[in-house]
């Protein structure tokens, strides 16, 4: 086996390489022979494994479908995006909070201690550390930037009013700042936080690449097809196995335009899977 491993470093070939989650894998290149976006409906069959999504009419062959982030053990893409709209929702209630917590303090004479600046609450980190792939998402995202910057920067605002020694003139002034703040930038902020979801969720398609062997061919499903280019082997395939403790994967590389460990899957592993049957799992 690693005399397979080593002819593999030595040839220099070419690997696909693409994206689960926040994990890079490979696939030979050569046995690739389709990518595509899956828009497609994929008919369940009855007595295929739980990994077999389903299969689908490719071209006039009809084709199993793997669910690889099931055989890997990886968060469904269904839950991801399940649990990526609900943190969007929970950032829009942290904002109508943020707003009540301020117009509260105002009424009760309170020192405001919530964060004002835009990159310290939850939504801001988030925002700041989101590096969107899409052009379309990446431009909806700098949407948010100013209407949210400004929606904290109210609150400053409203504490400089402190300096008015007039109270009406003091107390007109909050009460404008907080119009402006509950007509305008609150309900900005939602309205693009909801928009945002919406796109995002457009946006994360699952991509298919289609592999193939003597038999028959099958697609797995990844979440980004990222290059096509020589990588280097990490240890050898023995070593792998054993630190693994699976035959999906056959090795650990690494190439130029990754930064992490890239895991290199065994086209014969994956092969057995999407011919398992119900039966054969138990």
């Amino acid at each position: 086996m690693d005399v397979k491993h080593n002819e593999l470093k030595a040839n220099d070939l070419p690997w696909l390489v693409f994206k689960l989650q926040n994990q890079y894998f490979a696939v030979n290149s050569g046995d690739v022979t389709g990518i595509f976006q899956l828009k497609q409906e994929v008919t369940a069959v009855p007595g295929y494994s739980e990994n077999v999504r389903g299969i689908i009419n490719l071209r006039g062959e009809i084709i199993p479908i793997l669910e690889l982030r099931r055989i890997l053990e990886i968060i469904s893409f269904e839950k991801e995006q399940r649990e990526f709209s609900d943190m969007l929702d929970v950032r829009k209630q942290d904002h109508v909070n943020w707003v009540n917590e301020l117009q509260r303090c105002i009424e009760c004479g309170e020192e405001f201690k919530l964060t004002t600046d835009p990159h310290k609450c939850a939504f801001g980190v988030w925002y700041d550390n989101y590096k969107a792939k899409d052009q379309t998402v990446a431009f909806h995202l700098k949407k948010i930037y100013e209407p949210h910057k400004k929606l904290h920067q109210m609150a400053e605002k409203i504490a400089e009013c402190k300096s008015i020694a007039d109270e009406d003139i003091r107390k007109q002034r909050i009460d404008e700042l907080m119009k402006e703040e509950k007509t305008v930038y609150m309900p900005m902020i939602l309205n693009l936080l909801e928009e945002t979801k919406q796109v995002l969720i457009t946006s994360l398609r699952e991509m298919c690449i289609v592999l193939a062997n003597e038999e028959h061919s099958f697609g797995i499903l990844v979440d980004e097809v990222c290059s096509v280019e020589a990588i280097e082997f990490i240890g050898s395939e023995s070593e792998v196995r054993k630190m693994l403790q699976t035959d999906l994967v056959e090795g650990i590389a690494q190439c130029s335009s990754v930064d992490g460990q890239i895991l290199v899957l065994n086209k014969e592993a994956l092969f057995r899977e999407s011919v398992k049957s119900k039966e054969l799992e138990k």
